[in-house]
């Protein structure tokens, strides 16, 4: 990383002896660095930058249906295009952002990256708690209620109970009858058993 004049010159700010300057040693360990293609709209307009942290969203079809899921929370941006100095404080349109990722996390973006359209959203950089989100659909632009998708394996579990249990209903019968006595102005009700 950049160093200014009478800066402090700190571990993490220097590669070690014999190293080269690259993006691999700011990695941290298990992780990977994965690069996607975004446009100037959907790289928030040029204001991710460097350091910031960000949700990537997949935007797809499934069934004639468009869907836009949350794929990965908190991720951590680690260059725009080919700059990765987290000191830059313009907006920069770029096309391409790198992101700071697990393995498996790396193999959804690269599948996801070829199934639909990826788009970011700028976090809030103290925030690290992820959110529990849902499917967003046509339908929901609208103001229609949200559908729960249910997978059919689990309907065609339940069904079979159901239908099971539905013919030992027996319906139950009321053993007495209420019957009313008025004497005078006072009323009193009385609970008679029926006859069998």
């Amino acid at each position: 990383t950049s160093i200014e004049a009478n800066e402090p010159i700190l571990n993490w700010k220097i590669t070690g002896a014999g190293e080269r300057a690259s993006l691999s040693s700011v990695l941290a360990d298990g992780t990977r660095a994965v690069s996607i293609r975004v446009n100037d709209v959907l790289g928030v307009a040029g204001f991710v930058l460097p350091g910031d942290r960000v949700d990537i969203m997949l935007t797809r079809e499934e069934n004639k249906e468009t869907f836009v899921d949350v794929l990965l929370q908190g991720v951590k941006v680690l260059a725009i295009d080919q700059s990765a100095n987290d000191r830059e404080e313009n907006p920069i349109v770029v096309k391409t952002v790198t992101v700071e990722v697990q393995t498996v996390e790396a193999q959804k973006l690269v599948l996801a990256a070829g199934v639909g359209q990826l788009s970011l959203a700028l976090r809030e950089s103290a925030s690290g708690d992820e959110e529990v989100t849902r499917r967003i659909s046509l339908g929901d632009l609208s103001g229609e209620p949200a559908r729960i998708l249910v997978p059919e394996a689990v309907v065609a579990e339940v069904e079979p109970d159901i239908k099971e249990i539905a013919p030992n209903v027996v319906p139950v019968r009321p053993t007495t009858v209420s019957v009313g006595v008025t004497r005078g102005v006072v009323r009193d009700t009385y609970d008679v058993p029926i006859g069998r």
